[in-house]
C-alpha cells in the first residue's frame, strides 16, 4: 500500500494533475482522461469529473480494471473524490459512485492500493 497525503485545499485540477502524472509513472497512458478533463473552469471540471464518474463506459472501465490488475498502483480520479468529494460539493451520488469503484480497484489490486490523508 501506498502512502499519500494531500491539504485540506487540494483543488480538482490538481487531482487531474496527480492522476496524469500517476498514470505515466506506471505506463499507463493518460491521454483520453487528458482530453476529457479539458475544462475552463472550476465549476466545468467537477461537472466533467461527476460525469466520468457517473456515466462511465463500461470498456473504458473494463481497461482501467485491467490495467490496475496488472499494476496495482494507478491512481484514479475516484480516488480522490472518496477524499475530497464532499469539501468539493461533488453530488452524493457521484461520491458513492466513486466509493464503490475504489472498492472495485482494490479487489482488482489484491488488496487497499493507496493510503490517503489529508494533513
Amino acid at each position: 500500500m501506498e502512502q499519500l497525503i494531500f491539504s485540506e485545499n487540494f483543488t480538482p485540477k490538481q487531482a487531474i494533475t496527480e492522476v496524469i502524472k500517476n498514470n505515466k509513472r506506471q505506463k499507463y497512458n493518460p491521454q483520453r482522461f487528458i482530453n476529457m478533463m479539458d475544462a475552463k473552469d472550476n465549476v466545468q471540471l467537477i461537472s466533467k469529473i461527476e460525469g466520468l464518474i457517473v456515466s462511465s463506459e463500461e470498456k473504458a472501465l473494463g481497461t482501467l480494471l485491467s490495467q490496475i490488475f496488472e499494476k496495482k498502483y494507478i491512481l484514479t480520479i475516484e480516488d480522490f473524490v472518496l477524499l475530497f468529494g464532499e469539501t468539493w460539493d461533488m453530488s452524493p451520488n457521484a461520491i458513492q459512485t466513486a466509493q464503490d469503484r475504489v472498492k472495485l480497484f482494490d479487489e482488482c489490486a489484491r488488496g487497499q492500493r493507496f493510503d490517503m490523508k489529508i494533513v
